[in-house]
């Protein structure tokens, strides 16, 4: 009697760098599910690496096939330690997954998975049906590897239904393609396989050559169970052909390497044979072997090979004359085989793979040449309509996009048209109301002061006035100046390193008049060696700006404080104006930097509202923004952010 066992092993290789070197999602799962194979049965703790890493890899990269083919590399090795029932579920739920995302190849490697493990359990027509259903596929794909082990349990299949007529084809078949692979642990199972069916048509000389030249080749860690394998199919041809001794010696080195690498399939296996090896000299033995191979087989759910333990006890227990637990154990054995497929349906087995056959037929393949030959013609045809309407389309397609993109810069131009138009009006509005204002009372003013009966205290008076008029006309006239240049995007901008505290010492120094004038006390927190990236006209501009607003709004004696944050925004400088002043209505806030928008001062000062415009446009501009907070009658402050500079002072 000699057990199929098919499972496989991979050589050890730098795994690390396997993994690391794979560049698609299949490419790094064959990558783990290498390593996950050679770990199984050496290390638990790298099995159980490699699985953890491929899982959380592949679920963070919301890999339907890295995971599934993962899931399918952890059935595998359920089955290789006899955890059938768990891959058999645990391979269903593979299927679904590859199902979802039409993974052929991982689905027919999943077929035919779930078929050596319906066949582990006796369920050779579900195990046909599947696997063919798997062969149909490979050959589709040119899978030489899938292909092989397809075959391979076919010939399985019918050598346990002991049809060996079409065990010997399929075995040929896998045989023929296993010569294209290089060589591994699953070859070498094909070529054991092979000696087991020498050995069944009665070709015990090409059996044993056969063992042993599998012996010689698995003789190599990398192949360690095809070597376990060998050691047993020869362990029990040498007990078939009378020489016990020689098979014990075999089962010893078999045994020990299954304990080692956690075999326990081939383990039971071997312990079956120990059992009958030593019958007659070790009746404690014999039924410790036997006890212990059942064990397996019900830990695994093999039901076929339950029955052979079943079977081998009876026969023992007949032996030794206890013929109560011989009965037992033959009423167990006629059980699983009652739910176990019915040996002469070979007819039925033979139909599931006939239509595989059929269409591997030369006739076949003539029907199917054929029908491509007719269909040619018509797919031509219908791919030269299909290109010829998707130039159409095409053309279609890129005009349509043209007119769309026109249409929209058309839209745009527009509204920049309509913008400018307004802003000419409320320019115009400025200019001649707001401007003509100051300059209109200069011609009055020095009338006054020329007449001779002006007092020196009221020419005095008048002198002072005409000054700060003056200045704000120019105040006035520079913001124009500034506005209309940006609105003909003549405003160029150079962005340099700033030194922020030079600039508003200087601007704090052109404000002293008028701070004095209103009593107002500034002060300035800003460190010496803060610079910020920005165009040094338009930083410049603002912080005149911010700061003539900020004594505008405050109250005589009042107070501004002048500071910077470089913590609260990574890569900014925030320079802030605060004042203590008026503060502005809530409503307000949000409309500070429309254009023309301007209130009174706390001395009846006046603006434009051009200010506050061009400050947005330009911390805008520079890459930053500007903002206000503030509540009535608790003054104001305003934000603006510049680009910062690194550690090294670098823009």
């Amino acid at each position: 009697m000699f057990p199929l066992l098919l499972q496989a092993q991979e050589q050890k290789t730098d795994f690390y760098a396997q993994i690391s070197r794979a560049k698609t999602d299949e490419a790094k799962a064959e990558a783990y599910r290498h390593a996950m194979a050679y770990f199984n049965g050496r290390n638990a703790d790298s099995l159980k690496h490699y699985t953890d890493s491929a899982l959380t890899y592949f679920r963070a990269k919301q890999s339907i096939v890295g995971e599934g083919l993962i899931l399918l590399q952890q059935a595998i090795t359920d089955r290789a330690d006899g955890r059938v029932n768990v891959a058999s579920q645990r391979l269903k739920t593979v299927l679904e997954l590859f199902k979802k995302f039409d993974y052929k190849p991982g689905i027919a490697d999943v077929l035919g998975n779930i078929g050596s493990v319906e066949a582990a359990k006796g369920n050779y027509d579900e195990a046909a049906r599947l696997i063919t259903e798997s062969l149909k596929m490979e050959q589709k794909l040119g899978q030489k590897h899938g292909l092989m082990v397809g075959y391979m349990n076919l010939a399985s299949i019918y050598m346990q239904t002991n049809d060996l007529k079409a065990a010997s084809r399929y075995m040929d078949q896998a045989y023929a393609v296993s010569k294209e692979m290089p060589l591994n642990d699953q070859v070498i199972g094909l070529y054991n396989m092979r000696g087991v069916l020498f050995a069944y048509l009665g070709m015990k000389d090409s059996a044993l050559a056969t063992f042993r030249h599998n012996l010689e080749l698995s003789n190599d860690t990398a192949f360690i169970d095809s070597r376990i394998e060998c050691l047993s199919y020869l362990a029990q041809y040498y007990l078939d052909s009378g020489d016990p001794a020689k098979s014990l010696q075999y089962l010893k080195d078999g045994i020990k390497l299954a304990e080692i690498n956690n075999r326990p399939e081939i383990k039971s296996n071997m312990l079956l044979t120990l059992a009958a090896v030593t019958q007659d000299t070790d009746v404690p033995g014999t039924l410790r072997a036997l006890e212990e191979a059942l064990q397996i087989a019900q830990e695994m759910g093999n039901r076929t090979f339950m029955t052979y333990v079943y079977e081998a006890q009876a026969s023992y227990y007949k032996q030794l004359g206890r013929f109560k637990e011989a009965l037992d154990a033959t009423e167990k054995k006629q059980k699983i085989n009652d739910s176990l497929f019915n040996l002469n349906k070979t007819v039925e087995l033979a139909s599931i793979t006939a239509d595989f056959d059929l269409q591997k037929s030369n006739e076949r393949v003539r029907d199917l040449e054929k029908e491509r030959d007719s269909n040619a013609k018509q797919r031509n045809i219908l791919l030269g309509v299909s290109a010829l309407i998707a130039a159409l389309l095409g053309i279609v397609l890129v005009y349509y996009r043209k007119v769309v993109q026109l249409n929209r810069e058309l839209e745009q131009h527009q509204r920049k048209l309509n913008d400018l138009n307004m802003m000419k009006d409320k320019l115009f509005s400025v200019i001649g109301h707001d401007l003509r204002g100051p300059i209109s009372n200069i011609p009055q003013s020095l009338d006054i002061v020329e007449d001779n009966t002006t007092s020196t205290e009221d020419k005095n008076f008048l002198i002072n006035s005409l000054r700060d008029q003056s200045v704000a006309a120019m105040e006035m006239l520079d913001m124009l100046l500034f506005w209309g240049k940006s609105l003909m995007g003549g405003n160029q901008l150079v962005p340099v390193t700033v030194n922020v505290k030079e600039v508003v010492k200087q601007n704090i120094v052109l404000k002293k008049m008028v701070l004095d004038q209103k009593s107002i006390t500034v002060t300035d927190t800003i460190p010496d060696t803060l610079c910020v990236h920005a165009d040094k006209t338009h930083v410049d501009f603002i912080v005149r700006n911010l700061l003539a607003n900020a004594i505008k709004y405050a109250y005589r004696g009042g107070n501004i404080k002048v500071g910077a944050d470089t913590t609260s925004r990574k890569g900014f400088v925030i320079l802030s104006v605060q004042d203590d002043g008026v503060g502005i209505p809530k409503e307000q806030v949000p409309t500070l930097f429309f254009p023309v928008h301007s209130t009174p001062g706390t001395a009846n000062e006046k603006g434009s509202g051009i200010g506050l415009m061009l400050c947005k446009e330009f911390a805008v501009l520079n890459g930053g923004n500007i903002w206000a907070e503030s509540e009535p009658g608790k003054g104001a402050t305003f934000h603006v952010a510049f680009k910062g500079l690194d550690h090294e002072g670098k823009d």
